[in-house]
């Protein structure tokens, strides 16, 4: 599994917190690049029927994950769409949203802006423990920064672990049962809503780096003033932030398979529109 791990070599607690939530972030980094670029890519290949017809699931997972944040954090919520799509602009398209009170802190602007991160990754786990239950046992060998190996072998270690992954899940499906084809439609869908809208997004970034300045704060505090309590809440937290990394490894194995398959549809779309040319 891709997860967080405490165990990173380092005593200084500021490290020691860098490298607990560093994993975390460079996931949520590539999903929302990943995703968005899907979103741009499906539209543009798609149409805007289409594009409809193919993506409400996942519209629907993105709103309803934005409702849940403001659920979970006591956020007032005026008003719920979780699909009516309509024009605001040439290009500029509102598929659904949910409008809702200014979080009271900056814990609960993160979570509610960055909330379809998390349920569209729990939705992903959710099609694979449905149609390839095996495949979830072992996505592959732990994302982890600072063990005594460099930044560049994490990430290669990681990214053989997701083709294997995808290899794996490949063979584990019955490609003659409608069930697959059902499975990979919502996968797709689900994938290109996993990130935040941009505006979202901003108010995500300004959640996280209010709790990071807030996490470097304490840090500083308790390796000066208490180091074994702040290297304690260190390994508790690091439990906690190695679950939601795990989840988001399934999500990013998700969107990286549905990445390929959008791709590869695209080169599709290209060569019947060359030889009709």
């Amino acid at each position: 599994m891709v997860a967080a791990s405490v165990r990173c070599g380092y005593t200084n607690p500021a490290m020691r917190w860098l490298f607990l939530f560093a994993p975390l972030a460079l996931q949520l980094v590539i999903l929302y690049v990943l995703s968005s670029t899907m979103n741009r890519l499906a539209f543009a290949r798609l149409g805007k029927t289409l594009y409809l017809l193919v993506m409400w699931p996942g519209v629907i997972v993105h709103e309803l994950s934005h409702f849940l944040g403001c659920v979970i954090t006591r956020t007032k919520v005026f008003e719920v769409q979780l699909f009516s799509p309509r024009e605001e602009g040439p290009g500029n398209m509102v598929l659904g949203f949910v409008s809702h009170e200014k979080p009271r802190n900056p814990f609960a602007t993160f979570i509610v802006s960055a909330a379809p991160f998390f349920g569209g990754a729990a939705a992903l786990w959710g099609i694979l423990a449905l149609i390839a239950p095996e495949t979830i046992a072992g996505l592959g060998s732990p994302l982890v920064f600072g063990s005594g190996r460099g930044a560049l072998a994490a990430l290669l270690e990681a990214f053989r672990s997701y083709v294997a992954f995808a290899a794996a899940l490949a063979a584990a499906l019955d490609w003659h049962s409608w069930k697959t084809y059902l499975a990979g439609f919502l996968l797709l869908s689900v994938s290109t809503h996993v990130a935040p809208s941009r505006h979202d997004m901003k108010y995500a970034l300004a959640g996280a780096a209010a709790i990071a300045v807030l996490a470097a704060v304490l840090a500083w505090l308790g390796g000066r003033y208490a180091p074994a309590a702040s290297m304690s809440a260190a390994d508790w937290i690091g439990r906690a932030v190695a679950s939601v990394t795990v989840l988001l490894g399934y999500g990013l194995a998700c969107v990286l398979v549905a990445t390929v398959l959008l791709l590869a549809f695209s080169a599709l779309v290209n060569v019947l529109s060359g030889r009709r040319a």
